[in-house]
C-alpha cells in the first residue's frame, strides 16, 4: 500500500537519509577531537593556538550538524506529512467510490478512526520510523567501528555485549504491542461512533430523558477505551527504562574495564574519554530501536487496516463497453438487512461548499439521458443471501415526458425500484432500459447526473441554503437559486432568516423544519432541470395547501419531462398520467386516478381510508 508513496518521494528520502548519514559520520569527529584535547592538556603538549584551532573545528562541526539536521528533518518528516496528506485524500476519494452496503456494515466512528489515529500511526511509520531504523543501523555500525579502530577491541566487545538484549526484548515486546494496538484502535472506533451517534441524536435523547442512561453507556465504552490504551502505554513505558538500564550496564562495564586499561597504560586518558563519548552516542540507537519497534508495530497494524479498506471494491461498477472521460463509480449493490425505504442518495458529485458565482444554463444542458423513456421488463430483484424477492416480475413502460405515480404500502418495494433506476442497487441484466439502452451500459456518473432525486431522508449539508440548493450544479446564479426556491414555496421562509440565502444551516439541516428541509431538497433537484425527476415521498412533511402549490408548479416546469413520484398520500399522485400500485413487491394495479377508482382494488381502499382519516381530523 505504501510502495507508491515511497516511489513518488524516493529522492526526498534519499537526500534526507543522505544528510542523516553525513551527520552521523561527522559527529564521530567530536570524540576524537575531545580525546586529542584531553591528551594534549594532560601531557602539556598543546599550545593555545592549537587549542583554539580544535575548538574552531568543534564549532564548525556543530554548525554543520545543525544545518544538516534541519535538512533531514524537513525532508523526512515533511515528506511523511505529504504522504499523510495524500493518503487521507486517497482514502476519502476511495470511500466515495464504495457502495452503500459498505457503509451499512461500517460505522462512522470506525471510519473516523482510520482517518485520525490510524493515519497518524502510518505517518509515524513513514517519517520517524524510517529515520530511526536507518539511524540505528548506520550510527551503531560506524560508532562500533570507530571504537574498535581508535580505542581497543576487547573494551568494545565488553561494552556492546548488552546491546543484543535490547534488540531481542524490543522484538518480543513489539508483537505484544501490535496485538494490543489493534484492540486499542477498535475501542477508539467504537468510542468515536458512540460520541457521533449521541451528538446527532441529542434531541431524541433529551426528549426521552435518557441523558443518564447514555452517560452510563458512554462511561462503559470510555473505560474500555482507557483500559486498552493503558495496556499499550504500559508496554511502551517498559521499553524506555529497559533501554536505559541496559545502557547503564554498558556504561558501568566501560568505566570499570576501560578505567583499568587506562591505569595500565593500554589506552590513554584521551582515548578513554573519547570512548565514553562513543558509548553515550550509542544510547540513542539503542533507545531508537525500541521506539522503532513500537512505531513499526503500530504502523503496520494501521497499514493492514487501511489496506483492507483500500482494497474493497464497489459491487456497482462500470462495464467494459461503458466509456466516459470522467467516471466516478459509486452506489450500492446489496445489503440483505437494509430497509429499502431508508436508502439515501445524493443527487450530485460536486462540493456544496464551492464558491459558485457563475451562471449555469440548465435549460441548455446536453444530458446523456435525453428523453427519459424507461422500460422495466419482468424485473425481479432480491438481496443476496436472502430467499425472498423484494420485487417480482415487474413490467411497465414509463414513456418519455410522462408524470407517473407509484403507491403502495410500506415495504412494498417502491424505493427499491427507484434505487434500481439510479443503480444504487444492480438490477438483473436486461430488466431495465433507459432510452432503449440497458441500464448497465450507461456510465454511472452520466446516468445519475441525468436524474434529479429527492430522497425520503432529506439530507442537507452544514452549509448555506444557497449552496445546498445549488449542490447539483458546478455553477449557478442567485437568480436561479431564488427561482428554484420560489417554485417550491420556500423563498419567503428563507428571506425571514437574518442572512437569507447565506444562512448556514446546522448539521443535516437541523435548524430547518421538516417541511422546509423537504422543500429545499426539492429545489435542489429542480434546479438541475434533468430529463428524469424522482420524488420519493418528497412532500410528506408539508401541508396540503403547500403540497398543491408545489405539485401545480411541477406540472408546469416538468412538462414533457419524465417525473416519477412515490407517495403515501393519494393527493400527491392523483393527477399523474399513470399510477402504479405495488403490493408485496408485485405490480397489482395501474391506470390513472379515475381508472383505478373504478377497479375498486387496493388503490380504491387507500383512497377511502385516507378520506375517512381526513374527515375525522376535520371533525376534531
Amino acid at each position: 500500500m505504501l510502495k507508491p508513496y515511497f516511489k513518488k518521494y524516493f529522492f526526498h528520502y534519499v537526500f534526507g537519509l543522505l544528510a542523516l548519514v553525513i551527520v552521523d559520520i561527522i559527529q564521530l569527529r567530536i570524540p576524537v577531537i575531545t580525546g586529542v584535547i584531553t591528551d594534549g592538556l594532560e601531557q602539556g603538549t598543546m599550545d593555545q593556538s592549537e587549542l583554539f584551532n580544535l575548538m574552531g573545528w568543534l564549532l564548525a562541526i556543530g554548525i554543520s550538524i545543525t544545518i544538516l539536521r534541519f535538512a533531514w528533518r524537513n525532508l523526512i518528516f515533511g515528506t511523511a506529512r505529504k504522504v499523510e496528506y495524500e493518503l487521507r485524500n486517497d482514502f476519502f476519494e476511495h470511500l466515495e467510490t464504495l457502495s452503500t452496503s459498505f457503509f451499512n456494515k461500517r460505522k462512522t466512528g470506525d471510519l473516523m478512526a482510520y482517518a485520525t489515529n490510524d493515519l497518524n500511526s502510518i505517518r509515524m511509520l513513514v517519517g520517524p520510523g524510517v529515520l530511526m531504523v536507518l539511524d540505528t543501523f548506520v550510527l551503531t555500525t560506524i560508532v562500533v567501528y570507530q571504537m574498535i579502530k581508535t580505542t581497543d577491541l576487547s573494551l568494545t566487545l565488553f561494552a556492546v555485549i548488552p546491546m543484543p538484549v535490547i534488540a531481542l526484548a524490543s522484538l518480543l515486546l513489539g508483537k505484544v504491542i501490535r496485538n494490543r494496538y489493534d484492540k486499542k484502535q477498535e475501542a477508539f472506533a467504537y468510542l468515536s461512533d458512540i460520541v457521533q451517534e449521541n451528538i446527532s441524536g441529542i434531541r431524541v435523547i433529551k426528549a426521552f430523558v435518557q441523558e443518564g442512561f447514555e452517560m452510563m453507556q458512554f462511561d462503559k465504552v470510555n473505560r474500555d477505551n482507557y483500559n486498552k490504551n493503558m495496556k499499550v502505554v504500559k508496554i511502551q513505558a517498559l521499553m524506555f527504562p529497559l533501554a536505559m538500564l541496559i545502557t547503564g550496564v554498558s556504561i558501568t562495564i566501560t568505566l570499570g574495564y576501560g578505567g583499568r586499561l587506562t591505569m595500565l597504560g593500554t589506552i590513554s586518558l584521551g582515548e578513554f574519554v573519547a570512548f565514553i563519548q562513543y558509548i553515550m552516542m550509542l544510547i540513542w540507537p539503542m533507545i531508537a530501536f525500541g521506539w522503532f519497534i513500537n512505531i513499526y508495530s503500530q504502523g503496520m497494524a494501521s497499514v493492514a487496516r487501511y489496506n483492507e479498506i483500500l482494497t474493497t471494491v464497489s459491487e456497482i461498477h462500470e462495464y467494459s463497453d461503458t466509456k466516459s472521460d470522467d467516471v466516478i463509480v459509486s452506489g450500492s449493490s446489496t445489503n440483505p438487512k437494509a430497509k429499502s425505504d431508508d436508502v439515501t442518495v445524493s443527487a450530485s458529485s460536486t462540493n456544496p461548499k464551492a464558491d459558485n458565482k457563475g451562471v449555469h444554463k440548465t435549460s441548455e444542458k446536453n444530458w446523456p439521458v435525453s428523453s427519459g423513456d424507461i422500460i422495466l421488463d419482468q424485473l425481479t430483484f432480491r438481496y443476496p443471501d436472502t430467499e425472498t424477492d423484494v420485487l417480482e416480475d415487474i413490467s411497465l413502460h414509463i414513456k418519455a415526458g410522462e408524470h407517473v405515480g407509484i403507491v403502495g404500502r410500506t415495504g412494498s418495494g417502491k424505493t427499491t425500484l427507484v434505487n434500481l433506476l439510479l443503480r444504487i442497487f444492480e438490477a438483473p441484466t436486461g430488466a431495465i432500459k433507459i432510452d432503449n439502452k440497458i441500464i448497465k451500459e450507461w456510465n454511472i456518473k452520466e446516468l445519475r447526473k441525468s436524474m434529479g432525486y429527492v430522497p425520503q431522508d432529506n439530507f442537507l449539508f452544514s452549509d448555506t441554503i444557497k449552496n445546498n440548493i445549488g449542490f447539483g450544479l458546478d455553477e449557478f446564479s442567485q437568480e436561479e437559486i431564488e427561482k428554484a426556491a420560489m417554485s417550491v414555496d420556500v423563498h419567503d421562509n428563507i428571506m425571514e432568516f437574518e442572512d437569507n440565502y447565506e444562512t448556514v444551516i446546522g448539521e443535516r439541516g437541523v435548524t430547518l423544519s421538516g417541511g422546509q428541509k423537504q422543500r429545499v431538497s426539492i429545489a435542489r433537484a429542480l434546479i438541475k432541470n434533468t430529463p428524469v425527476l424522482i420524488l420519493d415521498d418528497a412532500v410528506s412533511a408539508v401541508d396540503t395547501k403547500t403540497e398543491e402549490q408545489i405539485l401545480n408548479h411541477l406540472q408546469k416546469v416538468r412538462k414533457n419531462k419524465t417525473t416519477i413520484t412515490i407517495a403515501h398520500r393519494i393527493s400527491t399522485v392523483q393527477h399523474s398520467d399513470r399510477i402504479y400500485v405495488l403490493d408485496e413487491g408485485k405490480l397489482v394495479e395501474f391506470g390513472n386516478h379515475i381508472e383505478l377508482l373504478a377497479q375498486e382494488g387496493i388503490y380504491y381502499g387507500m383512497v377511502m381510508k385516507q378520506q375517512l382519516e381526513k374527515s375525522i381530523a376535520e371533525s376534531e
